[in-house]
């Protein structure tokens, strides 16, 4: 929508550059929920099989039920990837919630900057350019 708006007034109010800029702000947004899920899951020991379920549980939960599926399909991947381990179920529930912690600090991270952008944007549009 940026990049049309952009278009449609010749990027007078909204510049290529800030669009460059807005997408880098989007990649780190996206990237940091993963990189908050991965960071606290090593601060949880959790183990490779852990980490895949991490991911694949993710992407899997997201298909399956959006951005609920993804958050509860990282806790059971990290779980049932934790008991395959051959940790103890209190481990892998901890390991599990870890996950779902750095989720949360991720989400946070992406709230930020998306408001950011909005502001932004709000704000030049306010202003006229």
């Amino acid at each position: 929508m940026l990049l049309l708006y952009g278009w449609s007034t010749d990027f007078v109010i909204i510049s290529i550059r800030t669009i460059i800029i807005f997408g880098i702000l989007t990649l780190f947004a996206i990237l940091s929920e993963y990189l908050a899920s991965l960071f606290t899951a090593k601060k949880f020991n959790i183990s490779k099989k852990g980490l895949w379920g991490l991911f694949m549980g993710g992407i899997l939960g997201f298909f399956i039920f959006n951005v609920i599926g993804m958050i509860l399909g990282q806790f059971i991947g990290v779980f049932i990837g934790e008991v395959l381990s051959g940790k103890k179920l209190l481990s892998a529930l901890k390991a599990g919630s870890g996950a779902f912690i750095g989720y949360v600090i991720g989400m946070i991270i992406n709230f930020t900057v998306v408001l950011s952008m909005v502001g932004y944007f709000i704000i030049v549009l306010l202003r006229g350019g």
